[in-house]
Order: structure tokens, then sequence, then C-alpha cells
């Protein structure tokens, strides 16, 4: 089976995390925590400073889980890791200011709560599941695999392990459009899915 094209084999290295080089620019802005101990990063009550500084979190966010190729962010336990915790200059969020950050995310359509989470898990769309859903068509049809059925598990091995519930989506999405069929299975990676071949 064809896999998609577009993975990252090489190895990790910090530096190139665009994110993080965002991340030290940002504390080079900043300087050292000037008392000593840890400041939690708040959100600014003016309008203007308060939607900038959401705008660059929101694009840090994005672009550490586009280049790590994560989908979930589980609030509570990334708020000590190196994304919301910058131990060079002694600043981190809190939960409550993440959870604003998300809230903004989720209205431009670049985030999504998990419903059972009580907004402590989160999807990060940095693809939206119609993008996603496009991308799966073209790699079918491209890959000679029109009117095949496959499961929902060789679907998201494929594309490098990507989240079930955002394949689901996508795949919901193709339904829709009359591109393809779901099939129940014994578990939901077990569900086959009939794709009609049509590009684009």
């Amino acid at each position: 089976m064809s896999s998609y094209p577009g993975g990252d084999s090489r190895e990790y290295k910090p530096y190139e995390d665009p994110a993080l080089l965002e991340q030290q620019r940002l504390a080079q802005q900043l300087g050292p925590c000037p008392k000593g101990g840890t400041h939690e990063l708040r959100l600014q009550t003016q309008p203007t400073t308060r939607q900038t500084q959401i705008t660059l979190w929101s694009e840090i966010i994005l672009a550490y889980f586009t280049h790590h190729k994560l989908y979930r962010l589980e609030l509570s336990e990334s708020l000590n890791g190196e994304l919301f915790d910058n131990k060079g200059i002694k600043r981190r969020l809190k939960l409550g200011t993440l959870q604003c950050i998300i809230d903004a995310m989720v209205k431009q359509g670049t985030a999504e709560w998990d419903s059972q989470s009580k907004k402590n898990v989160a999807l990060i769309y940095w693809r939206k599941p119609e993008e996603w859903a496009t991308l799966i068509n073209n790699w079918v049809f491209n890959s000679g695999m029109t009117n095949s059925i496959l499961t929902v598990y060789e679907i998201a091995h494929d594309f490098h392990g990507l989240d079930q519930t955002i394949l689901l989506k996508s795949l919901d999405i193709l339904v829709k459009r009359g591109l393809a069929q779901l099939f129940q299975g014994s578990s939901t990676e077990d569900m086959g899915v009939k794709f009609f071949g049509t590009n684009g």
C-alpha cells in the first residue's frame, strides 16, 4: 500500500522547531524574570495587545503540532512541557490562559474541544478535516485503490497515525460528498471504507 507523502523521518533537532524558535524570539523580548522563581504569562486586558498575544500563541501551537505531527493537546499535562514552560526566562502559561487561547482557536476553526474533556483536551487542526478529506481521497485515487475497501486502521497507518477522531470526521465529509461509503466493523479500527474514486 502506498504511503502518504510528506512524512518526515529526520532526527528531531530542537533548534529546527519553528515553534520553539519563535519562543526564543519572544524570550529575548521579555528578558529574564526579574525576581527569581517562575512567573505566569497572562493575557493582557487591552484588546489589541490581548489579540496579538492570542495570535502569536495560536501560531506557536500550530507550528509545534505541525512540526511534530501531533493532533491532541492535553492542556494540564502540557503546561509543564517545553511548549508552555519556558525555563530559559522562568515564565509559563497557566491553565486558564491556555484555555482562552484554545477558545480563540476554536472560533478560528483551528481547534476543537473534546466534548468529554471539560476543556482539558483539544484537537489541533494544523490541517482541517476538510483538507484531510481531500488528501485522503486524492491518495486513494493516485494509488489506484478506487473501489477498494480499506479499514480505518489501514488509512490511519498510511497517514502516519492520523488521529482517529479527525480521520472519522474526514471520512464523514467524503461520505457526504458521495465519494466514500462506510461499513461497520467489530471496532472503529475495523470499520471498512469504500472509495468511489474521483480525483480532486
